[in-house]
C-alpha cells in the first residue's frame, strides 16, 4: 500500500524510514527493526513536503499490523490522503497497540520547534485570586528505548519522575542555570535526543529509580539534590518537597501557583485512591488495616499553568505529562500540554484536590472508582534570603534571590514593630516566613505572625507575648521558646504542647537528618536534642574552656546532622557533632570573622554568620579551615536583623509515605485522560491564529540574533590601593566571532576588541557601591548567532591585589530576547576572572532554535497557518 501527498512540516531530507520509525523489534519477528524496514520519505526541499511513502517490513506485514499488542494505551494509525494500490487493502483507520502514530512521529522527526523562550507569569492574591502560567518547559518523553525496560517490555515505562524533573532543569538551564544538565538547548529538536535521554538516566540513577518500581519520594528528593550539587549549584537552587501527610497538609492547586509566583517551576504527583461510598457530600476513600488512606501508586508531570476556574470545576490545571503523547520511542514526540479541571473534594472533613477524568465535568458521586489525588509537589526555586528594611510604610520585607527562573518575586511590607523583630525564619515549604515581632520595646512583648511571602498578609501564631525565639520543623511546626520554656505549634497556629527543660533555652534550631528541635542554652552550657513530642533524646555539655555567655544563636547542618552554634563571648564557632554528646564539641575560628551573632547552616554545608554589621558566608578549604567564602550571593550582604537564608526541604515521613503504593510509577491507566492542547509556536502573538500579524512579526526579525548593546550592573567592594570601580573588565564572546571586551584600566582580560571604558571611568568611581552603565557594540564588530556564549567579568588592573565585584547582572540587548546572566562573585585576589555561560532565547519567528529567522522557519509557520489546536 502507498500513502500520496501527505504534507508534513520538514527540516531536511531525504529521512530514511527506518529513522523515523526506530528500533521496534516483535516477539514474532526481531528483526523487524532499522534493518528490517524498507522504504523511504522522499522530501521535496523546495515545498518542503513529504510527496510518498511506501511502507513494508521484509516480511511482507503492513505496519499498522507489525505490532501485537503488548500492554498499554491503544493509539491510533491512519493512513491519510491514502490511495490503494489494490482492493485488498482499503484505507482505514487502524488501532494500534504498540502507540505507532506516524502522524505524530512524521512531525517530531521533521520540526523542531518550541524555542529556548522561557518565562514565568503569575499573581497570586489568595486561593481564589491567582493565575500562573510558565511558557517554554519542555515536554519530554519517558519512554525510550534507551532507558531501562519496565515489566512490559517499555523501555523508560517507570521513568515518570526522573522525566518530569529534567523537564524542569532544563527549563532552569535555559533560563540562568546553564551548568545543570542538559544545558542549555531546544529540547523539541531531535539533534538533542541523545543527550536528553542521558539526562533522564542520569536523573532517575541518582533517584534510585526502578525499572520495574518507579521511584520513591524519598529518592526523589535526595537524586534531585545530588543532581543540583552536580552542577555545583548547591545554596543557588533549592527544592522544597512537599508531600500531602494530614489535616493539616494537603498539596492544593493554589498553593502550587503561589510557589510559581515566588519564582519556582514544579513538578507534581498524584496518587491513585478507591472511593469506597458517599454519605452527605462527605467521600469515603479505601483505608487500610493500619488507619490510613490507601494509595494505589501514582504517577508524576511537570506544571505548566493553573487558574480559578469557571463553574463547573474550582481549577484549570495545564500539565506537562511524560506519558503523553505516546510517538516512537526512539525519537521525541511533538510537545503537548494536559488540560484538566480539578475539583475540591470532602473525605472525613478533609479538603484536597483531584484531577478530572474524560469529561470536562465528572460527578464522582453517581461513578464510584478510583480518583487521582494531587498529593505531592516537588518545585525548584532559586535559594533565597529575608531581610528588612526600613520605609515609612513600616518595614520592607525582601525575598532576595539572586538567581531567576523567570521571575523574581516583589518585596512585600509588613505593619512597623515598635521594637523590631526578635527572630526570624522561613516556613517549611519557604512561601511563608514566621515573624517574632517585638511589640513593646519597654515589656519586650512579643507577637508571633505567619506572613505570606506572595502577599504580605500576616497571621497571627498562638497567643504568647514572651516569646524570644523560633525554629520551623519541615513538617510545618513551629516551634518557639521565652527563656524558660519550649513550645510546639501545629500549622494552624493550635498550641499542640509545651515543656520547661532544665536548661533554660537561648536559641532553637531544627534538625532535619534526624527530626528533632536543637535548643541552645548559654546559661547551663549545654546543646540538647528533643524529639517532636518535646521529649529528650540527648545533650552535649560545653566544656569550661569554651567562653559562653550572652547572647547565642544555634543551627543544624542538613549535611549530617551536626551543630554549629555561636555566643557573645567569643569569636570561635562551636560544633556539636552528629552524636551529640559532649566529646562531639569542637570550637574553631574564623578567618576574618569577629563578634559573630548569628549562624544558619545551607544545603552544601557552607554556612552564613553574621559579623561586624554584614552576612559573612564560611566553607571549609581544602586543609579543613574555616575561611569567608566570596562565591556565594549572599556573602557581605547586609545584616539588618534576623538570619533566614532558604535551604531544601522535605516533609517526606517514611511511616506515612513509603510501600509500594507511594511509588512514582507508570501510568498507562492514565495515559490521555486529559484534553490535550499541542504546542503551537507559530503563533507569535499568542491569540490563537496563526495569520499575518505573525507573519509579520517573523518578517520584522529576519536575519541572524544579535546583540547590540551590552547593560552592566554590580556592587563594587575594594579599594584598598587605589582601585577604582571602573576597573571591571567585562569580556563577551558568541562563540564564533571576536570576543570584545569593555572596560579595565590596563587589561580586557585577553579580549580581542577592546571596545572603551565605563562611562564611570577614572577617581570618582573610587567608592564602593553600586554602579551601572551600558555600552555599544562598536561599529565592525559582531556578536550574534545561537551561541554557545560566554560573559567574564574580571579585575582590569594588574595592579591591584584586592578588589571584588559582587552582584554583577549583564544584560545583552539587541535582536531576539537575550537572557539576563548573574555572574559568580569574584574573588578579592589579584585579576581573578569569572565566567559565565549563558544562552540567548529565540528571536520571536525563529521557530527551529538555531539562531537565524530564516526560509526554515516560514516554512514551518505556513504550514502551521490557521486556528491553533489549543
Amino acid at each position: 500500500m502507498a500513502w500520496k501527498r501527505l504534507s508534513v512540516r520538514a527540516r531536511s531530507g531525504p529521512l530514511p524510514l527506518a529513522d523515523a520509525l526506530g528500533t521496534h523489534g516483535t516477539p514474532e519477528s526481531p528483526a523487524a527493526s532499522r534493518r528490517g524496514t524498507r522504504g523511504f520519505l522522499a522530501l521535496n526541499r523546495a515545498e518542503r513536503k513529504i510527496r510518498s511513502i511506501d511502507v513494508r517490513f521484509r516480511d511482507g506485514r503492513h505496519p499498522a499490523n507489525a505490532f501485537p499488542n503488548q500492554g498499554g494505551a491503544d493509539f491510533k494509525c491512519i493512513a491519510a490522503d491514502a490511495v490503494p494500490r489494490d482492493a485488498a487493502m482499503q484505507p482505514k483507520e487502524t488501532t494500534v497497540n504498540r502507540s505507532l502514530d506516524f502522524r505524530t512521529a512524521i512531525l517530531a522527526l521533521a520540526v523542531s520547534s518550541t524555542p529556548a523562550v522561557a518565562d514565568i507569569v503569575a499573581t497570586y492574591g489568595g486561593p481564589s485570586a491567582f493565575s500562573a502560567s510558565i511558557t517554554g518547559m519542555p515536554d519530554l518523553d519517558q519512554f525510550r528505548d534507551s532507558l531501562p525496560p519496565d515489566g512490559n517490555g517499555t523501555g523508560g515505562g517507570m521513568y515518570c519522575c526522573p522525566t518530569s524533573f529534567v523537564n524542569v532543569f532544563a527549563y532552569a538551564a535555559n533560563h540562568g542555570f546553564p551548568e545543570l544538565l542538559p544545558g542549555t538547548g531546544n529540547w523539541q529538536a531531535q539533534a538533542n535526543y541523545p543527550i536528553a535521554s542521558l539526562s533522564i538516566a542520569v536523573a532517575g540513577m541518582l533517584m534510585g529509580t526502578s525499572a520495574v518500581d518507579g521511584t520513591t519520594g524519598s529518592g526523589a528528593f535526595s537524586g534531585a539534590m545530588q543532581y543540583i550539587a552536580n552542577a555545583g549549584l548547591k545554596d543557588k537552587l533549592c527544592i522544597q518537597q512537599v508531600y500531602s501527610s494530614g489535616p493539616q497538609q494537603w498539596v492544593r492547586v493554589h498553593d502550587i501557583a503561589k510557589q510559581v509566583a515566588l519564582g519556582g517551576v514544579a513538578t507534581l504527583a498524584y496518587g491513585r485512591y478507591k472511593v469506597t461510598g458517599v454519605a452527605g457530600g462527605i467521600y469515603a476513600l479505601e483505608v487500610g488495616d493500619d488507619g490510613k488512606l490507601v494509595r494505589n501508586g501514582g504517577h508524576c508531570i511537570t506544571f505548566e499553568s493553573a487558574s480559578p476556574s469557571g463553574p463547573f470545576a474550582d481549577y484549570a490545571l495545564t500539565v506537562r505529562d511524560p506519558a503523553t503523547p505516546r510517538g516512537l520511542d526512539a525519537m521525541q514526540s511533538v510537545f503537548q500540554s494536559e488540560y484538566s479541571d480539578v475539583f475540591t473534594l470532602t473525605f472525613g472533613g478533609v479538603c484536597c484536590e483531584h484531577f478530572a477524568a474524560d469529561t470536562m465535568y465528572w460527578d464522582i458521586s453517581t461513578q464510584p472508582g478510583t480518583i487521582r489525588l494531587i498529593d505531592g509537589v516537588r518545585v525548584l526555586r532559586p535559594c533565597g534570603a529575608l531581610r528588612f528594611t526600613s520605609i515609612p510604610a513600616g518595614l520592607l520585607l525582601s525575598l532576595f534571590t539572586p538567581g531567576s527562573l523567570g521571575l523574581s518575586p516583589s518585596p512585600v511590607v509588613i505593619a512597623s514593630p515598635a521594637g523590631g523583630l526578635a527572630d526570624l525564619s522561613f516556613g517549611a515549604d519557604a512561601s511563608d516566613a514566621y515573624a517574632l515581632v517585638v511589640t513593646s520595646p519597654t515589656s519586650g512583648a512579643t507577637q508571633l505572625r505567619r506572613i505570606n511571602l506572595a502577599t504580605g498578609g500576616q497571621q497571627p501564631v498562638g497567643t504568647l507575648s514572651t516569646l524570644r525565639g523560633i525554629a520551623v520543623g519541615r513538617d510545618g511546626r513551629v516551634y518557639a521558646h521565652d527563656g524558660t520554656s519550649v513550645h510546639a505549634y501545629r500549622p494552624d497556629g493550635t498550641l499542640e504542647r509545651s515543656m520547661t527543660p532544665t536548661a533554660p533555652p537561648t536559641a532553637l534550631a531544627y534538625d532535619d537528618v534526624r527530626d528533632r528541635v536543637v535548643v541552645l542554652s548559654v546559661a547551663r552550657r549545654t546543646v540538647t536534642a528533643y524529639d517532636r513530642t518535646l521529649a529528650p533524646v540527648a545533650e552535649a555539655v560545653v566544656p569550661q574552656s569554651v567562653p559562653m555567655s550572652g547572647a547565642g544563636s544555634v543551627s543544624v547542618s542538613p549535611q549530617d546532622g551536626s551543630a554549629y552554634f555561636v555566643t557573645s563571648a567569643s569569636d570561635a564557632l562551636g560544633r556539636v557533632g552528629p552524636g551529640m554528646t559532649s566529646a562531639d564539641v569542637s570550637l574553631s575560628s574564623i578567618a576574618g570573622v569577629t563578634a559573630p551573632q548569628r549562624v544558619a547552616c545551607g544545603d552544601s554545608g557552607r554556612l552564613w554568620v553574621t559579623s561586624q554589621g554584614t552576612v559573612r558566608a564560611v566553607a571549609k578549604d581544602e586543609l579543613g579551615r574555616w575561611v569567608q567564602d566570596t562565591s556565594s550571593p549572599f556573602h557581605l550582604m547586609p545584616d539588618q536583623g534576623p538570619l533566614a537564608i532558604m535551604r531544601s526541604r522535605t516533609n517526606f515521613d517514611p511511616a506515612l509515605h513509603s510501600g509500594p503504593g507511594w511509588r512514582e510509577v507508570a501510568s498507562w491507566e492514565d495515559a490521555g485522560r486529559g484534553l490535550p492542547l499541542a504546542d503551537c509556536v507559530a503563533d507569535l502573538n499568542g491569540n490563537g491564529i496563526v495569520d499575518g500579524a505573525d507573519l509579520g512579526l517573523l518578517l520584522a526579525n529576519w536575519g541572524q540574533t544579535r546583540v547590540d548593546a551590552v547593560s552592566v550592573s554590580f556592587d563594587y567592594v575594594g579599594n584598598t590601593v587605589g582601585s577604582w570601580a571602573s576597573d571591571l573588565a567585562l569580556v563577551v564572546n558568541d562563540g564564533v566571532h571576536p570576543t570584545i571586551g569593555w572596560g579595565g584600566y590596563n587589561s580586557v582580560l585577553g579580549a580581542a576588541v577592546d571596545a572603551g571604558r565605563w562611562p564611570f571611568y577614572g577617581s570618582a568611581s573610587a567608592a564602593s557601591g553600586h554602579y551601572s552603565a551600558t555600552v555599544l557594540v562598536p561599529a565592525g564588530s559582531v556578536l550574534s548567532g545561537a551561541g554557545p556564549w560566554n560573559v567574564t567579568v574580571g579585575n582590569g588592573w594588574t595592579g591591584s591585589p584586592a578588589v571584588q565585584y559582587r552582584n554583577v547582572r549583564v544584560e545583552p540587548a539587541g535582536k531576539g530576547m537575550p537572557s539576563l546572566v548573574t555572574v559568580p562573585d569574584q574573588a578579592p585576589s589579584g585579576t581573578q576572572s569569572v565566567t559565565k555561560p549563558f544562552a540567548i532565547a529565540g528571536i520571536a519567528g525563529d521557530l527551529n532554535a538555531d539562531g537565524t529567522v530564516d526560509g526554515a522557519d516560514l516554512g514551518i509557520m505556513l504550514s502551521a497557518w490557521g486556528a491553533c489546536s489549543r
